[in-house]
């Protein structure tokens, strides 16, 4: 059985910034609140992250060299290459 998925509502926060020698810094900037609708439009917390796999694929799909990524967790990443 399908539901509907909510739009996932973004947290636009720095929350963390990891910077690894000569190569790349890590900085998260926000998250995904992982919301799901029922039938009857009654949102949900979404436990099986099914929002925040869609939200990652239609990401890469449309900007695939973007350095924005989507981790796991629902953590907006941003990945800056030096």
């Amino acid at each position: 059985m399908q539901f509907p998925l909510a739009i996932p509502e973004l947290t636009p926060s720095i929350t963390e910034q990891q910077t690894f020698p000569d190569t790349i810094t890590i900085k998260a900037v926000g998250d995904i609140i992982r919301v799901r609708m029922d039938r009857q439009g009654i949102p949900h917390i979404d436990q099986r992250f099914q929002t925040v796999r869609l939200m990652r694929y239609l990401n890469n799909q449309a900007f695939p060299k973007n350095p924005m990524k989507i981790n796991q967790k629902g953590e907006i990443v941003v990945h800056n290459s030096k």
